[in-house]
């Protein structure tokens, strides 16, 4: 992600999807949405935790200031940074 000449382009890419996880995770009109993308577990979330399993892998910190993503990660947002040896 950030070998590439396109490092700004896709940091905002990023940045937007995990932006609107975010939203579509946070509270909403019926108990049933909560905790999941579009209502159900579907394809979405699956994909939704490989990329963030990816960015914490890369330390991208994709859980600092979403508590939503932080939540149903099962991750304590403040304790997502991976120290390398």
């Amino acid at each position: 992600m950030r070998g590439s000449g396109k490092v700004a382009e896709n940091e905002a890419r990023a940045k937007a999807l995990l932006d609107r996880a975010e939203s579509l995770l946070g509270p909403s009109s019926t108990q049933e949405h909560e905790g999941f993308l579009f209502g159900k577990y579907s394809v979405a979330d699956v994909v939704l935790t490989s990329l963030l399993a990816t960015l914490l892998t890369f330390d991208c910190d994709p859980l600092q200031g979403r508590p939503n993503l932080a939540k149903v990660s099962g991750k304590d947002a403040r304790a997502c940074t991976l120290v390398g040896g």
